[in-house]
């Protein structure tokens, strides 16, 4: 009996790490993935396939046939959030593969240090795409009617603005003396998004994923 739960447990665990490691294929043939480049500040936002390969055969320390699978593979790369002001978002690039590249890209010498599914964000790797002293607080995420933006009470003059995918400001507002914002009366699609709320007493910045 120990055998056989002993072998469930490692076949459950292998199972686990083979789901995060690797992408879905969409309706459309496609595999795709946000990364982020660790390399160049505040990306172009003209930053396409090219540009990629040249970043990632300078950075990347990979060997030709892996250059050589990213060339072939990799349809579409582009800045996924053109008009975020935070330092983590201007680095992150949408790509579109006909390939799961996940194991190239997951090793590419630290040039890129966060890759994840753009069909699953629930498997992000980071909570937080950038973290001060704000002290925000979403009471439940992926979103529901119950969901809100909880600021720290010494924070008495802010500004909130929320981001799709596609780098579109779906909502922005500024706040004074407000400690909660429900934010399924923001929100009405499905989707990821970014939330980013900025201080306006000292231009601190606080950002995070939401999920619907």
């Amino acid at each position: 009996m120990k055998d056989k739960l002993m072998i469930l447990f490692l076949f459950m665990t292998i199972d686990l790490s083979f789901a995060q490691l690797n992408c879905y294929q969409q309706n459309n043939g496609l595999y795709q993935y946000y990364a982020k480049l660790e390399n160049i500040p505040n990306l172009n936002s003209n930053f396409n396939k090219t540009d990629f390969m040249n970043y990632v055969t300078t950075y990347g320390n990979m060997t030709t046939g892996n250059l050589s699978t990213l060339n072939t593979s990799v349809i579409l790369v582009s800045k996924s959030f053109p008009t975020s002001q935070t330092p983590f978002l201007q680095n992150v690039v949408s790509i579109d593969s006909d390939s799961d590249i996940y194991p190239i890209i997951l090793n590419s010498n630290n040039s890129v240090t966060t890759i994840e599914c753009r069909n699953n964000p629930i498997l992000l790797n980071v909570q937080n795409f950038e973290k001060k002293n704000l002290k925000l607080t979403i009471t439940k995420n992926p979103i529901d009617e119950t969901s809100k933006i909880v600021i720290d009470p010494k924070v008495r003059f802010f500004k909130i603005v929320i981001t799709n995918t596609a780098g579109q400001i779906i909502y922005e507002n500024q706040f004074k003396s407000v400690d909660s914002i429900f934010l399924n009366e923001i929100i009405l699609d499905r989707g990821l998004y970014i939330l980013t709320v900025t201080d306006l007493d000292d231009n601190q910045t606080e950002s995070t994923k939401l999920i619907k």
